[in-house]
């Protein structure tokens, strides 16, 4: 909960390590030595509201630096750079969802922010947008609706469309998948947040999703795993389960390494091999592919413990 641009209370954490949270939101002036809630209250008045000025009016809207090697938004910024769609309908603190429409848009929204369930209207940010490539859809509420969303993005004449769902929102997937048939689009389906989710969820993400990330979730990595083309990470896996779904990181992996596009290449035309290959990134700041098999799980550095 957060009052007056503070955060001062925080439910129990669900899980006790995460490595990327670890990575972008641990400081070392925070208290080390603090219990884990408290210590995420203080990292979010230290980080996320102090330098990035979230859940504020000041909030930062338009961003060119990636924060996330292989996040959403870095996928679809890249994605948008190279024409493969053209507005992102994602979701903002203070804003609700947004549909955004330049690449910048896209990661100034979610360059640091992960999932966001609720949230309310913040007017001066909301006034903000309309200067910076994006239309809040519920500008007096703040409401987070990821399907009418896209529904407005259609109004505004887009017909390449990306959509994020977070959480239990994924089970809203194959209602956006029938829009996408009924309207004749091409609506590009990132389903996040995966931690906590129930076996049911994770079979939607699995059936319907273009891109799923696991997150802390085991259902996601037992279920969608089975079905995707390739993963992505190693610490958490992202699972591209769709040859639209390959083509569209394909931007973002070679913004990391260039040299990786004949690799990439031979993967797409072999997605159907027996044993699923991975993209990860190496110690020389590349990208490297192996089987799955050859991966050592018992030293990888992941969430603990899956939910």
């Amino acid at each position: 909960m957060i009052i007056d641009g503070k955060a001062v209370y925080s439910i129990d954490p669900l899980i006790e390590y995460c490595p990327l949270a670890s990575d972008i939101f641990t400081r070392d002036k925070c208290g080390k030595c603090l219990p884990l809630k408290e210590r995420i209250l203080e990292e979010v008045n230290e980080q996320a509201i102090g330098e990035y000025k979230m859940f504020s009016p000041e909030r930062h809207l338009k961003e060119c630096e990636s924060a996330v090697l292989f996040g959403s938004s870095e996928m679809t910024m890249d994605a948008m750079k190279k024409g493969l769609v053209d507005c992102s309908v994602q979701v903002c603190d203070g804003i609700g969802t947004v549909i955004a429409r330049s690449p910048e848009a896209v990661q100034g929204i979610g360059a640091v922010m992960t999932g966001t369930f609720y949230t309310s209207p913040i007017r001066k940010l909301i006034e903000k947008c309309y200067e910076k490539d994006i239309f809040p859809v519920f500008p007096e509420t703040a409401d987070i609706d990821q399907k009418r969303g896209v529904n407005f993005a259609v109004r505004l004449g887009h017909k390449n469309i990306v959509v994020t769902t977070a959480a239990y929102d994924n089970i809203k997937l194959p209602e956006i998948s029938r829009l996408e048939e009924k309207n004749n689009l091409n609506i590009i389906r990132l389903a996040l947040c995966a931690t906590g989710i129930d076996e049911y969820t994770a079979e939607v993400m699995r059936d319907y999703s273009d891109i799923s990330w696991t997150c802390a979730s085991r259902y996601a990595r037992d279920i969608i795993s089975k079905k995707a083309l390739l993963q992505i990470g190693l610490k958490i896996p992202v699972y591209v389960m769709t040859k639209r779904g390959l083509e569209f990181v394909k931007p973002r992996l070679l913004n990391i390494d260039p040299e990786i596009e004949d690799r990439l290449d031979s993967i797409y035309k072999q997605n159907k091999q027996k044993e699923k290959q991975v993209i990860f990134h190496d110690k020389w700041g590349g990208l490297g592919i192996m089987p799955i098999s050859e991966i050592d799980w018992e030293r990888m550095d992941s969430p603990r413990p899956l939910i």
